[in-house]
């Protein structure tokens, strides 16, 4: 709606098109309509300040009336309190009177029944209080009658002891004359190894039938052949099982086997055909130019073991023979005669023989462990026979 004046700016407005005050509006001159917006406001002011004073006085007639009734309610608290705190201290008073009361009455009524128990308990266990004396009485008889007794038995005891231990030094002397006799027929068997060991010739035949033994011992199941000296590149023995034929060399030195006989064991292997695999056994010591025991090398294509002081350990000779035997078994798919193949199975094996010498230490370690108990308690027995007065 636009109001037009002739000597005002205009000024649009927006009203609803729908309201009827506005459509009423609109039927009057704009001079009217000034008018009616000019007594609307003014009554609008008018009624709005009218309606403030009415508010204003109401509110303050609540606020007095409210505070009015709390400062009541707050004098009536504190009433109820000090009425409160008289009725407690009352309370107090008379709980703690009642509380003397009590205690005395408790207390005598404990004296009476402490009374009255003691008396109960003296007749009922008088009686029973003598047939425990009694009783005592009689253990204790008891017990020196089985003092005595121990004391027989510990005589008994004693008397035993001191008869094994006339028998057990007739069983001692027994025991050692025999040692003695023993030990007489060692010395002189003990002679005469010595004088085998200054001939060179005895000793390298004692050295042969010590391999010979053992090789029977180990190959229950297999053909052994024994070869004189004048049978050439064949070795001292043989070998031989279902599928292959092994030269096995016996050294019997002090020393460790020189270099000279090592050559002549390659110069065997070379030239014989008929043998797939060898095996040098040092009895006593060691090889010379082969530190490590299970020395593994290969000639011609055939697997080749040292070993040294076999005498010492005897199983080493099987473990050889099952390693060249593992060896030939896999050599169709395996190219033996590859130097990098070798050196592979080099490496196997000596990573084998490793484990087994850490087994053996450790089995040997068990073994010493136990002795060392075993003698532990040999000690512990032997302590407790010269505690009372026995001697072995």
């Amino acid at each position: 709606m636009l109001l037009r004046m002739d000597e005002c700016e205009l000024t649009e407005i927006l009203l609803p098109i729908d309201n009827q005050y506005v459509k009423e509006f609109k039927l009057f001159p704009p001079e009217k309509q000034i008018q009616i917006l000019t007594l609307g406001i003014t009554a609008f002011n008018y009624s709005m300040n009218k309606f403030k004073l009415v508010i204003d006085g109401e509110k303050e007639n609540i606020i007095e009336k409210l505070t009015t009734k709390h400062i009541n309610e707050v004098n009536n608290y504190k009433s109820e309190i000090i009425k409160g705190k008289e009725t407690i201290k009352e309370l107090k008073q008379t709980n703690y009177q009642q509380k003397i009361e009590f205690n005395q009455t408790f207390e005598t009524k404990i004296r009476e029944q402490k009374i009255d128990l003691q008396n109960i308990f003296e007749r009922q266990y008088g009686e029973k209080i003598t047939q425990l004396n009694e009783k005592i009485n009689e253990l204790e008889q008891k017990k020196e009658n089985l003092q005595v007794e121990k004391m027989q038995q510990q005589q008994n005891y004693y008397e035993k002891l001191l008869e094994e231990r006339e028998m057990s030094q007739q069983y001692k002397n027994k025991l050692r004359q025999e040692f003695d006799d023993k030990i007489e027929k060692y010395r002189e068997k003990l002679d005469t190894f010595q004088k085998i060991n200054q001939n060179s010739t005895l000793k390298g035949q004692k050295g042969e039938d010590m391999m010979y033994n053992l090789l029977i011992k180990s190959f229950p199941g297999c053909q052994i052949d024994t070869h004189t000296s004048k049978e050439a590149h064949k070795g001292d023995f043989s070998v031989i099982d279902d599928t292959h034929h092994g030269m096995i060399e016996s050294k019997n030195y002090k020393k460790n086997v020189p270099k000279n006989e090592i050559v002549k064991f390659y110069k065997d292997i070379e030239n014989n055909n008929d043998i797939d695999y060898a095996i040098l056994c040092s009895l006593k010591s060691g090889v010379a130019n082969k530190p490590q025991d299970f020395t593994l090398e290969f000639i011609m294509g055939k697997p080749v073991i040292f070993l040294h002081k076999v005498k010492d350990n005897e199983k080493s000779v099987k473990v050889a023979y099952n390693i060249c035997k593992l060896i030939l078994k896999n050599m169709q798919c395996f190219d033996i005669t590859k130097e990098e193949n070798q050196q592979k199975i080099k490496q196997i094996v000596k990573t084998y023989l490793q484990t087994h010498k850490k087994i053996i230490s450790l089995s040997n370690d068990y073994n010493k462990n136990i002795n060392d108990m075993m003698r532990s308690q040999v000690d512990s027995f032997n302590d407790i026979i010269r505690l009372i007065n026995i001697e072995i």
